[in-house]
């Protein structure tokens, strides 16, 4: 983390991060209710990330200005279901899932009345898998092999997250410590 504050109004941050983290139970094993079998190809999680800031405060207006770009290599996912094609509930392991996710993120407050004032943020990120990871689907009960290959993702957007969002809205704060 890296700050530097040009003057009493203006500031500028930076910020880095590594980590590798073991992979959580959920992934790590593929039916742990019925046998004792590992994910195969399953690795430590790596996570790199970096981001840049800018603010702006000044009496009439309070400005944020954020970048980001993080880097996510070797996820392991487990994905158990009834397959309506083969009559038997399985399971789906999948490892070596890397995600790249890039963005800028900006929001604003202007003070409108005394302590009325009125705030906005947009979000805009792009969140890729960056890799075509290995499955096994297995059948639940048994362990036997149904099918396994390659899941095709590299450069499709990463589901169950917004890619764009914003609001505007109205705050309210008074000397009494009330908020709304």
């Amino acid at each position: 983390s890296l700050g530097y504050k040009f003057s009493g109004a203006h500031s500028l941050e930076a910020n880095a991060v590594y980590l590798q983290q073991a992979p959580k139970f959920a992934t790590a094993f593929v039916s742990p209710r019925t046998r004792n079998t590992t994910t195969p190809g399953l690795k430590a999680e790596k996570v790199f990330g970096v981001d840049l800031t800018y603010n702006l405060n000044l009496p009439y207006i309070k400005a944020r200005l954020s970048g980001y770009y993080t880097t996510i290599e070797d996820q392991s996912k487990v994905i158990s279901f009834y397959d309506d094609t083969r009559s038997s509930f399985t399971n789906f392991a999948m490892s070596g899932i890397d995600k790249l996710h890039f963005g800028l993120e900006a929001a604003v407050s202007i003070p409108l009345y005394r302590s009325l004032a009125l705030n906005g943020a947009v979000s805009w990120g792009q969140y890729t898998y960056d890799s075509n990871p290995y499955y096994l689907q297995t059948q639940d009960n048994s362990g036997d092999i149904v099918s396994d290959g390659y899941v095709y993702w590299k450069n499709f957007r990463v589901e169950s997250t917004p890619q764009l969002a914003a609001n505007v809205g109205l705050s309210y704060r008074s000397n009494n410590n009330i908020f709304l």
